[in-house]
């Protein structure tokens, strides 16, 4: 008969358990790479796996965001260099005109190229990013920055004549009416006030304004329409007083985008301006008269200006575009500047950025990957452990007093 006591048995049988526990986690631990593979199994390595990979990713989202900011800067000092090219080449093409040696054919060949450059010059103003943003529309991304205004100069009409322009027809009184009386009448009647139907100078008038918005030019008979479209569009006239009034051949470029800053948060309070409004690279270009006045023009009046002087064969005037394409290249040049530095300050965070994150990774991986030279060492000294108890388990089981009797 074999005796034994219950306290042999249920002590080795729960160390033979606890070591087969502890093999089975270590296994888990090398087979899964962490020490935690269930949060049942190291419930503090799972939650600080959790707060790491928290920490972690709002460092990604921020280099996100950072990076997006820093692509669109690189587009805009794109744009803006390109710009400057225009500028440069303005800035020849004056001091060549301005020679006396050039003829006035040789103008006129030089106005041709300063259209072409006006209209690359309002190309790059109207540049999309990939997400169809326009570049210098100040918040207003959507709303195509620079647009044609295009200008008519009005005529009178005789009595009963009628004039129709981008939808609203008016028709002159039995007296007839000046130029100044019908462009004011249109302009008042575009921005919706009642027409004059008492018999008077204006008749009559029907229609609403569309695709336009107007503005009457100070002490002129011409009044401006711009697009409310973003786009150059095409005025027509009409009517049987249309021989009278003229769409001027010349077009102004207005900025309808606004001035809005848009700034993000670079890190630790610091922001920085991620956005160019188009009045900040194109308009308030200083010109200094002879007599030391200064006025300010926007980059298309300049073109504008000198184009009509090449082909007045205006040799005053040509030589102020040689002044105002300088003035215009330096205001670039700042703008370039200041974009380089903002990229600057991005590249430094997101270098901050990569380095915060390498160490948050090496702590996470501290705290939840498994140490495989320690984790192969308990499990040699386990698999050891268990050998020594199953062994002293078969020989506590074979003890019995009948051996010694």
């Amino acid at each position: 008969m074999k005796i034994s006591t219950n306290l042999y048995f249920t002590t080795l049988n729960r160390r033979l358990s606890e070591q087969q526990s502890e093999i089975t986690n270590l296994q888990t631990q090398l087979a899964s790479g962490k020490k935690a593979p269930t949060a049942s199994m190291n419930s503090q390595a799972a939650m600080s796996s959790l707060r790491m990979s928290s920490v972690i990713q709002e460092q990604q989202d921020h280099k996100a965001s950072l990076q997006k900011a820093d692509g669109r800067l690189q587009q805009e000092e794109s744009l803006v260099s390109a710009m400057r090219r225009i500028s440069d080449r303005i800035y020849e093409l004056s001091i060549s005109a301005a020679n006396d040696t050039y003829s006035a054919e040789d103008r006129n060949l030089i106005a041709i190229e300063v259209a072409q450059l006006k209209e690359q010059l309002l190309s790059y103003a109207n540049e999309k990013d990939e997400d169809g943003n326009y570049f210098f529309a100040g918040a207003a991304t959507a709303t195509k920055p620079f647009i044609n205004t295009q200008i008519v100069d009005f005529g009178a009409l005789t009595a009963n004549q009628t004039l129709t322009i981008a939808g609203i027809t008016i028709t002159a009184g039995g007296s007839g009416a000046t130029a100044a009386e019908v462009a004011a009448a249109f302009d008042s009647l575009a921005r919706g006030a009642a027409g004059d139907a008492s018999g008077g100078n204006i008749a009559s008038s029907s229609g609403t304004l569309a695709g336009y918005t107007t503005g009457a030019i100070a002490n002129t008979d011409q009044v401006t329409f711009t697009p409310t479209t973003g786009t150059s569009g095409t005025l027509s006239v009409s009517g049987t007083g249309a021989s009278a009034t003229t769409i001027a051949s010349g077009t102004a470029v207005s900025y309808v985008g606004d001035q809005t800053s848009i700034r993000i948060e670079v890190g630790n309070g610091e922001k920085i301006k991620v956005n160019t409004t188009g009045t900040e690279i194109l308009s308030n270009i200083k010109r200094t008269a002879a007599n030391g006045d200064i006025t300010y023009v926007t980059a298309f009046e300049m073109l504008e200006e000198f184009e009509t002087a090449l082909t007045a064969n205006n040799q005053a005037n040509i030589a102020k575009a040689m002044s105002d394409a300088e003035n215009f290249s330096e205001k670039l040049s700042k703008k370039q500047v200041e974009l380089g530095l903002s990229q600057n300050r991005i590249s430094n965070r997101l270098d901050i950025i990569d380095e915060k994150t390498i160490l948050y990774k090496d702590l996470m991986s501290k705290s939840v990957d498994t140490d495989y030279t320690e984790a192969i060492t308990k499990l040699s000294a386990n698999m050891l452990a268990l050998e020594a108890a199953q062994s002293t388990f078969a020989k506590v089981s074979q003890l019995s007093l009948f051996n010694y009797m």
